[in-house]
């Protein structure tokens, strides 16, 4: 039980880093990542059913924070935050089926599915949890 809180409390403390990190002008590591490392894919993983899910992440430490992007957007709406909450911990952003450098998957695209592409991802690239899940909106 111990570890649950301990997780919850870890999670909460990162949460209260997003507005700092949104609000945060751009540092001297978030200036060090070019635009094009997000033209192109990073980590780039082969999902149970044979697809390419991309994955991009930068910093070192746990909880991994796992950023999801609005419905229609990829990896580069997050550049600048992205690279700010590195400073604190790893985090990874992804392209969901069909966007970005992720090959497009089977219809229904549901939550369900969208979720287990998601687990298969940080699976197939050895990004072992905890992870704190940080949406966009």
């Amino acid at each position: 039980m111990a570890g649950f809180w301990c997780s919850v409390l870890t999670a909460i403390s990162m949460l209260a880093l997003i507005p700092v990190a949104a609000a945060a002008k751009p540092t001297s590591l978030a200036k060090s990542i070019p635009l094009e490392d997000y033209l192109r894919p990073q980590t780039s993983v082969k999902l149970e059913d044979g697809r390419r899910f991309n994955l991009f992440c930068l910093g070192k430490g746990s909880p991994t924070a796992i950023v999801d992007g609005s419905l229609s957007q990829w990896s580069l709406e997050w550049k600048d935050i992205h690279a700010e909450l590195a400073r604190t911990t790893r985090v990874c952003t992804f392209d969901r089926a069909g966007y970005g450098f992720s090959d497009p998957g089977p219809l229904p695209r549901n939550s369900a599915a969208e979720t287990a592409d998601l687990e298969q991802a940080l699976k197939a690239a050895s990004i072992l949890s905890p992870y704190v899940l940080v949406g966009h909106s």
